[in-house]
């Protein structure tokens, strides 16, 4: 009598094993926009001034320590179109670092 129920129970099991398998399951795609409450980084617009080649006007000219003219191996005029060209560089350095730290936060 034993041996039945294990044979109805065993019968029963594969019988819902294969219904469960012959099953499908409909696959249901919802395509609707979803609203991201997330702050998304967006990539920043470079400032044009910064993206354009630097162009010196004039760039010095080192001549040697025994001219007569030389100050620190540069003409007057040449020293003052060194610093010129040192003070842009870094005026510009800091513009880029300015707007690198503006959107790093």
């Amino acid at each position: 009598m034993v041996k039945k129920y294990i044979q109805f129970i065993t019968a029963v099991l594969l019988t819902s094993v294969l219904v469960g398998c012959g099953s499908t399951v409909e696959t249901v795609i919802v395509r609707e926009p979803v609203e991201v409450l997330v702050p998304v980084q967006v990539k920043p617009e470079f400032p044009q001034r910064l993206l354009t080649p630097y162009k010196p006007v004039t760039l010095p000219t080192f001549i040697s320590p025994n001219d007569p003219k030389a100050v620190v191996g540069l003409s007057e005029t040449d020293l003052l179109q060194l610093r010129v060209l040192i003070r842009d560089l870094v005026t510009r350095d800091s513009a880029w670092r300015a707007f690198a730290n503006e959107y790093s936060q």
